[in-house]
Parts: C-alpha cells; structure tokens; sequence
C-alpha cells in the first residue's frame, strides 16, 4: 500500500474506525492490498487502541488520527481525508476482489453522491447468511422510504459529506443511520449493484442471533417513534466482542433467547436452498442500472419469513414428538 504524494488528491480516502481492532484490521488491509485499484488512501482513526492496532495501521502506510465513538472516528478521518468520495468502512470488514475499482466505476457511472451495498457474513453458518440476506432486503426496500446506511459499508461524496455536516457525535447508537437521514435531504441513498462487502459475525457470536436482531428492531423503532439514541439505555459495544467469556462460575443462567437461539442454529436444514434463491437475482444482467422490482422485493421478503416460520414448526414438532 503505497501512500500518494502529498499533491494529489486521491479518487477514494478509506476511512475506517477503531478501537482494538489488531484481530481484524490486518484482514481489512490485506483485502485493500489485493485491489486492482491504487487511488485511494487508508486512514484509520483509533479510539486509544492498546492492542496494536495503530502500530499495525503505520506499518502498512496507513494516516492515523485520533478518533473516538465511531461517529467521532469518521468525523476525524474525514477532517483530514483527500479524497472525492469517503468510503467509510468498518474495521471487521473485508473486501471481495475488485470492490474499489467496481464501486468507483459504478458510482462514476450513475452519477451517485450516496450509497451503501450489500453485506454478506464471513460466516458458513446458514442461518447468518440469510440474516444478512434479509438485512440487505430491507436495505433496497426502503431506500427512498426509511433510507438505512449502514457503517458496515457507507460511501459519501466529499461534496455531500461537507453539506450534511458529518456524523452527530451525540448519537449513541445509530449515527450512521442518523447520517443518512439527514443526507438523503440532498442526495438519493442508491444500493450499488456491482460489490458487497464481507462482514465479520463476530457481533452475532457475542451477544447471539436472536438478541442481536432484537435490538436492531428496537432501535429502529426507538429511533422512528421517539427518536435519536443518545443514552446508554440500550447496551452498546464498541470493541468488546472478542472478550473472553467468563467463567462457568462467574457466567449467569442460560436465557430463554439464548436456548433459542441454539436451537436456531441447529435448525439448518434447507436454509441453504432458500439462500441460494434469495441470491438468483444476481444472475440477472440487467440489475445494476435501476432499482429493484418493488413487488419482486417484497415477494422474496414474505418467502423469507415463511421459510422461517416452515423451519420453526417442523423442528417443534420434531421436538415435541422426543419429549415424554
């Protein structure tokens, strides 16, 4: 990763938060290595890392910057960014092959400000590839409805980044959200057809499926009927999920969710196939100059949900009937 002279400004300044993330950021950097597109800078803004992470940021010619919250962390990169367009990436995150250069010609191409894309697990586990599968269903659903730019992967002209004033560092929880909302004012949210990003699942092993989808919806809902989170009322963690577990001793009883979700997990039987059309889409050339059949989008979300609740039902009977 070679840094540009100082001159020039680059197409793409990747802007990536952080606090602990020696696990991870190697991984982030070694995908931005592989990418056949060279215009771009890293800068990453650590949050007091005590782990290596900003030694290992220098050492692959990453810019660091104080940073803070990952609001604050964007704010502080994009202070000092280069680039035309933030892409601001989080640090557990790892981009498939081409994904600069796709995403830049893409965004080149339709004259986009604003953008997200989607989101697949570093994950075999059925059951998280149709979570993020359904995540990102959302995502193009409500596009111009309830517009929701992920931090996983959010990109933002310089231009529009500067005129919506950044990220509200008094959010708690949900700032890139709140970032959206308040961008969408100027430019459309668009969902880029032509890249995903990979993303760890590590959120999801810490604090399990279910509650972690619990909490999705009730800061959405929090956010829609009272408004922006700026409490700790809801947990929020920010470099934790590679915590230790504790001990058997230390450890509280095993939660109804929790035994649910175990149980989800082994319900993997025909997962597989429903993922795999979930995706058929993608074999559709015409996909990426427009947006998505609304009536198709909704069809393939209902599927979802019924495939779901076919799972459920059969593993209770199954369970039912080994019961005495």
């Amino acid at each position: 990763m070679t840094p540009l002279p100082p001159a020039v400004s680059p197409a793409i300044s990747v802007i990536v938060p952080a606090l602990n993330e020696g696990r991870y950021l190697p991984v982030l950097l070694d995908s931005l290595e592989k990418q056949d597109f060279s215009d771009y800078e890293v800068i990453v803004a650590d949050a007091g890392s005590t782990d290596g992470t900003v030694e290992c940021a220098l050492s692959r010619n990453c810019r660091v910057v104080s940073g803070g919250m990952p609001g604050a962390g964007r704010n502080a990169g994009a202070a000092v960014a280069r680039g035309e367009f933030f892409f601001f990436i989080d640090a557990d995150v790892r981009l498939p092959l081409g994904f600069l250069r796709n995403a830049h010609e893409e965004i080149e191409r339709r004259f986009i400000d604003f953008a997200t894309c989607e989101i697949r697990p570093l994950s075999e586990v059925s059951l998280d590839k149709l979570l993020f599968s359904f995540a990102s269903t959302i995502t193009r659903l409500t596009l111009r409805t309830e517009p929701r730019s992920s931090g996983f992967c959010l990109i933002a002209s310089r231009r529009l980044f500067r005129r919506v004033g950044g990220f509200d560092e008094t959010i708690r929880l949900g700032e890139d959200h709140a970032f959206g909302k308040a961008a969408v004012k100027y430019r459309p949210l668009e969902f880029l057809s032509s890249v995903w990003a990979d993303v760890s699942v590590r959120r999801l092993e810490k604090e399990g499926r279910l509650a972690y989808a619990l909490k999705a919806i009730q800061t959405d809902l929090h956010r829609r009927w009272v408004g922006e989170i700026r409490d700790d009322f809801i947990e929020y963690e920010f470099a934790h999920y590679d915590e230790p577990p504790v001990s058997a001793e230390e450890a509280p009883s095993e939660t109804i969710l929790a035994k649910l979700d175990r149980f989800l997990l082994s319900a993997d039987e025909g997962i597989s196939t429903l993922i795999a059309n979930a995706r058929s889409r993608d074999a559709d050339p015409a996909k990426g100059e427009g947006e998505a059949d609304q009536a198709l989008l909704r069809d393939r979300l209902q599927s979802q949900f019924r495939q779901i609740s076919v799972q459920l039902r059969r593993r209770l009977r199954r369970r039912k009937r080994k019961d005495p």
